[in-house]
């Protein structure tokens, strides 16, 4: 029952947090949506390890695998959306990462050409101590070490704002990987698997919900409402139509204006939010 209980309040609270976004949908809105999706695939796996039904769904256990070694890259990629800085995908980490999931890729391909390789040998194949049980908190802490990096070379924030909340967040998922690295070297696969892992899952867990919650506009501060109430009604039509990517012409179409009216409207809101362009005041207007 408690593991229900605990893929039912996954599902909940994952399911508030989409929704607090999707109406905005920030560039990391896709990237939110699947670090919140692992976590109840993960536990739907654990389910069925428990019922024994696991060897039904040979391609389930895949897919998790593969979902699981993502969390540290994605929250790599999150960082430098948030930090706007380019992100490498030929990196020599992120190359390590596509060689460990073409291992699994290859798996999956012997499993399905190979006669005599069934589904007890996949089984097998991840309960084993072999690349794949190293390589999750190694891929993870290669990733989230570079992400805590730009973090902390990062000044524009000091004890406040989105980059300091993120950064503990951050912190918090490198200090239990390191924990749970430890773990494989000191103790059997199988304690790991049993009793370390299921902690350490939970607290990445947690960051990776504390995040998305600080994106969510279900949870906006009193400050948030503040400073907002400094543009008026059709000011916040404009931005959140300028959020949406529309053109000038666009929104002068829906709204019935013309087009120097939109752009009129654009300056006060640049005015107001203390920035330059659309781009710097849809950042600014989701830091908030």
């Amino acid at each position: 029952m408690l593991n229900f209980a605990a893929l039912f309040l996954l599902i909940i609270v994952s399911a508030a947090i989409i929704a607090g976004n999707y109406h905005k949908r920030p560039t990391g809105f896709a990237v939110i949506v699947v670090l919140l999706l692992i976590p109840i695939f993960a536990e739907i796996r654990q389910l069925l390890v428990l019922y024994d039904l696991l060897r039904y769904v040979p391609l389930y256990l895949l897919l998790v695998y593969i979902l699981l070694r993502l969390i540290g890259p994605l929250i790599n990629y999150l960082v430098h959306l948030q930090l706007n800085r380019p992100f490498n995908f030929v990196s020599w980490i992120n190359l390590f990462t596509y060689l460990v999931f073409l291992y699994i890729v290859a798996i999956g391909i012997r499993f399905f050409l190979s006669d005599s390789f069934g589904v007890n040998e996949l089984l097998l194949t991840f309960k084993r101590d072999n690349i794949l049980s190293f390589t999750y908190p190694v891929i993870q802490l290669l990733h989230v070490g570079q992400a805590l990096h730009l973090l902390q070379n990062d000044t524009t924030d000091t004890k406040k704002g989105i980059k300091y909340f993120i950064r503990m967040s951050v912190m918090m998922v490198v200090t239990v990987l390191v924990a749970l690295q430890v773990g494989y070297f000191l103790l059997e696969r199988t304690s790991v698997e049993l009793i370390l892992a299921p902690i350490i899952f939970i607290t990445v867990y947690s960051a990776i919900l504390f995040m998305s919650i600080r994106y969510s506009t279900i949870f906006e501060s009193s400050s948030t409402t503040k400073v907002l109430s400094t543009l008026s009604q059709r000011e916040n039509e404009v931005i959140q139509k300028l959020i949406a990517g529309k053109t000038d012409k666009e929104i002068a179409d829906e709204l019935h204006l013309s087009v120097n009216t939109i752009a009129t409207y654009c300056r006060r809101i640049y005015t107001k939010l203390e920035v330059k362009n659309r781009t710097e005041a849809t950042r600014k207007y989701f830091e908030f």
